[in-house]
């Protein structure tokens, strides 16, 4: 894991080249404090920064920039590349000489054997860049499921290309606005996160994953190198399900244990994180070393420490060294925001952002550089309640209209039929539509955000929409609820999840691999179809059964409790003065407008989410816009 940058630009003067690298670089040094690489080439006018975290191959063969041993050939990656031994045998069969052991230089050599269609086989998380000399053009490219983040800024006008792990480092090109993005405004507020291709900073864009990006000084190109198979179309017995899922697992938390330094985990004590640490206990031969979070909130730390008080259940069951962090009110809540704000590069309203962030820290401090984790299993294998809400809401809508609105009405009536009454108001919703998707997770609804924002913004209003329409999962999805999981699968894993977990996880120049995201992993989950994966009132009920005699019985019965952070408490309690303070004067921004004092007028919130997310995008503000 490491952080990249770089430019094309033709007729910067050498010292000044120079400085701006040196600059991009010192925003990027947390990523990877082992080693640093800069390098200039004048004739085409390119820029390469590289922060190096050393995982595979410690050597000095590792260095990046790396070139190919003609010099037509140049890359900065981040990430790894979990094939690359594979990969550099088929290569060595045609010829090729490799100099070092590191994954970097079999993507350089695939690149040399295959050109673009590198991409297409390399399994692993990464975000790179390689110099083609030959063709005067810079390749640049994002995993599948958007492990690593890509920022990039084209200025066609002066035929000006820069890039970057962190938008930070963009902003250190002369010329690049700090700017307020309207689109990314109104998704923000919408979602809590940025979706790409937008960032918040006005002209720097994100690649979306599974893409490309090719600049020849002219101008850009993009292209799409991976898509998920047919959603939800492969029937088999279940039996074959489970042995499936059963390999794949196990085969891709296997590939996530190569590494030159000291391995870890995070368990949460919920079925995730319980396989993969599970997993890891059956290959390595010494104690895996787990780590989990808990918070001291007075006499409510129960409610929030369900989780963590099963992570110790789940430590003992595998013979783990665990270590608890417990977050305590005292250590300066406010702090801890600010720095977060400031590694996330964006506004980023989900609260366990900073309890990432302390967890990432302790984990560093402990000597562990590389953790697993179980993300991204909950959108794969329906753990998720909103899943198993929808099927009611489909379920609601096959009844017809004439019957389902007498029946909404009684249900709006009766005492206890508070849920039904709700699958049949989203039943009137089009299905796999932006309105059903919003229906199940939105932050602020568009009036709420029409009643806050300057009225400048208006025009932007629709882009949350346009996002989901563009991106979501297509038509040809099995069932809705396919559709809602591939949605999340392309929007929320890798802008809300894998994004909170890189940035703040590289904050500490600590390295988090995601087994259930590996590619192979992945198609196969979204091609089992979402009725099979879950039972009646029960999610993840096929991936429990796959590892039933290794999950320990309390883990596979317990019901799904999420792992979240005690934000009613810490706004009400320990952020509210400055909360109120900084997001009342957001109008002087101006792209608020007066109306969005209503949500700190009177205390406590009673949504402090929505408090949150404001607080969040003031402090941002302050941090990026001076």
């Amino acid at each position: 894991m490491c952080g990249i940058a770089g430019f094309l630009a033709k007729g910067l003067d050498p010292a000044r080249a120079r400085a701006i690298l040196d600059r991009m670089l010192s925003v990027l040094i947390h990523r990877g404090p082992d080693d640093r690489g800069i390098e200039f080439l004048p004739g085409p006018g390119l820029g390469l920064v590289h922060a190096r975290l050393s995982v595979i191959d410690l050597s000095p063969g590792g260095r990046q920039p790396m070139w190919s041993e003609d010099g037509t050939l140049g890359i900065v990656f981040n990430g790894e590349i979990y094939n690359f031994r594979d990969l550099r045998a088929r290569i060595e069969k045609e010829g090729a000489r490799f100099r070092s052991a590191s994954d970097t230089e079999a993507i350089l050599a695939g690149y040399a054997a295959w050109g673009d269609g590198v991409l297409g086989k390399l399994n692993g998380m990464f975000a790179l860049a390689i110099w083609d000399a030959r063709r005067e053009r810079l390749f640049l490219a994002r995993d599948r499921a958007g492990k690593k983040p890509l920022y990039y800024r084209h200025d066609p006008a002066r035929g000006e290309f820069v890039f970057a792990s962190e938008a930070k480092a963009i902003l250190e090109w002369p010329g690049a606005e700090r700017e307020v993005d309207p689109e990314a405004l109104q998704s923000y507020l919408a979602l809590g996160y940025v979706p790409f291709p937008h960032s918040m900073f006005r002209g720097v864009r994100k690649l979306p994953p599974a893409h490309w990006l090719a600049f020849d000084g002219r101008g850009v190109e993009t292209g799409r190198y991976w898509s998920a198979p047919a959603l939800g179309s492969w029937r088999a017995p279940a039996s074959e399900y489970r042995r499936a899922i059963r390999r794949s697992v196990e085969e891709a938390v296997e590939r996530r244990l190569v590494s030159d330094v000291p391995l870890g985990a995070f368990l949460s004590g919920g079925v995730d994180s319980s396989i993969v640490v599970g997993v890891m206990s059956r290959l390595l031969s010494e104690p895996v070393r787990t780590f989990s979070a808990a918070f001291d909130v007075g006499p409510r730390s129960f409610k929030y420490n369900v989780d963590a008080d099963a992570a110790e259940v789940v430590s003992r069951a595998f013979g783990t060294r665990h270590t608890r962090l417990v977050v305590r009110p005292e250590e300066g809540l406010l702090d801890h925001i600010e720095r977060a704000v400031w590694h996330m590069d964006e506004p980023h309203g989900n609260p366990t952002a900073v309890t990432t962030y302390l967890l990432a820290r302790l984990v560093k401090k402990e000597g562990v550089t590389v953790a697993l984790s179980g993300d991204g299993s909950d959108e794969l294998f329906g753990g998720y309640h909103r899943y198993l809400a929808d099927r009611w809401v489909s379920r609601a809508a096959r009844i017809p209209r004439a019957l389902r609105r007498p029946l909404a009405a009684l249900a709006r009536r009766a005492p206890g039929l508070g849920r039904a009454a709700k699958a049949f108001a989203k039943a009137e919703l089009p299905p796999r539509s932006p309105e059903r998707y919003f229906s199940w997770w939105q932050v602020f609804t568009a009036a709420e955000r029409s009643a806050m924002l300057a009225p400048e913004l208006a025009a932007a209003e629709d882009a949350p929409r346009r996002t989901v329409e563009t991106w979501a999962g297509p038509d040809s999805c099995a069932g809705d609820q396919d559709w809602l999981a591939h949605s999340d699968f392309v929007l929320w894993i890798p802008e809300e999840s894998n994004m909170r977990v890189d940035k703040m996880s590289m904050a500490h120049a600590l390295e988090v691999r995601a087994p259930f995201l590996d590619y192979r992993t992945a198609e196969l989950a979204l091609s089992i179809p979402y009725g099979a994966k879950v039972g009646p009132r029960e999610g993840k009920t096929l991936l429990k059964e796959a590892f039933r005699d290794l999950l320990p019985e309390v883990v596979r019965k317990r019901p799904k409790w999420g792992w979240f952070s005690p934000v009613h408490y810490w706004v009400k309690d320990l952020v509210w003065d400055e909360a109120r303070r900084l997001v009342a004067g957001l109008p002087e921004t101006g792209l608020f407008s007066p109306g969005v004092r209503a949500w700190v007028e009177t205390p406590p919130p009673g949504e402090p989410l929505k408090v949150w997310n404001l607080l969040v995008f003031a402090l941002w503000h302050k941090t990026f816009m001076r």
